[in-house]
């Protein structure tokens, strides 16, 4: 049993002080009086003070594209700029962060190294393999796939196989539906991105065009991806 004393705990309902939280086997098991004795603890430590509240769950963030390429002509390792952005995440509270890292076709909204699938793959690695290591917070993969990704089915369903995706989401960034029904709305938003094929193109006219002539991912598909069995790593993560 350890014990956490004189701090603030964020509960549910308000903060409390003068209290002290039990902790057994990395779990919350109670929160009792400052003074009560009927627990006697093996370790207690100290908060000073501080604010005493359980790890937040981040289940979307793309802010690693951010780490990667701080500035649109450079790039950085991929582990050196998770090992960065970790530290950032555990200073806001953040103990488990589902990255997202995307299966694009093509670059309507802008070029980025994690959205390569060469890339996508190496980062799932990463994620998967660091905690066979050291790490400070609980990294899992969130992959988006682009529906008109036709490639990225057989890509989804190795990783999910290998175990190495924790969440899946599907995306359609088509025109005319969705966040995107407002057509100059879209426009607006993919010219400001200056994506490769929208400089190729003659206004919203060629953009629509392009779109319809698109194939997307099937509804069999979807759903084959969404029931497939993941393979399970039941070893102990171990953490710092």
């Amino acid at each position: 049993m350890t014990a956490i004393i004189n701090g603030k705990i964020i509960t549910p309902d308000a903060v409390v002080e003068g209290k002290k939280l039990l902790i057994h086997n990395d779990r919350i098991v109670g929160i009792v009086d400052g003074a009560d004795v009927s627990h006697p603890p093996k370790n207690t430590v100290d908060a000073h003070g501080r604010y005493i509240m359980p790890g937040i769950i981040d289940v979307h963030s793309d802010n690693l594209e951010q780490y990667v390429q701080p500035r649109p002509t450079s790039q950085v390792d991929f582990e050196f700029a998770l090992r960065i952005c970790e530290r950032n995440l555990l200073c806001a509270g953040i103990t488990t962060m589902y990255h997202s890292i995307a299966l694009f076709k093509d670059e309507f909204f802008g070029k980025s190294p994690l959205r390569t699938k060469e890339n996508v793959q190496i980062i799932a690695d990463l994620l998967a393999s660091i905690h066979r290591r050291d790490h400070l917070i609980r990294h899992r993969c969130h992959l988006r796939v682009e529906i008109d990704n036709l490639e990225a089915f057989d890509i989804t369903r190795d990783m999910i196989e290998q175990g190495k995706v924790h969440q899946i989401s599907f995306m359609d960034h088509t025109p005319g539906q969705g966040q995107y029904k407002d057509l100059a709305l879209y426009y607006e938003t993919v010219s400001g991105h200056k994506g490769r094929e929208v400089k190729e193109m003659n206004g919203i006219a060629d953009v629509l065009k392009f779109h319809h002539k698109k194939r997307y991912l099937s509804f069999e598909q979807l759903t084959e991806l969404t029931t497939r069995p993941q393979k399970r790593d039941t070893r102990r993560i171990p953490r710092r």
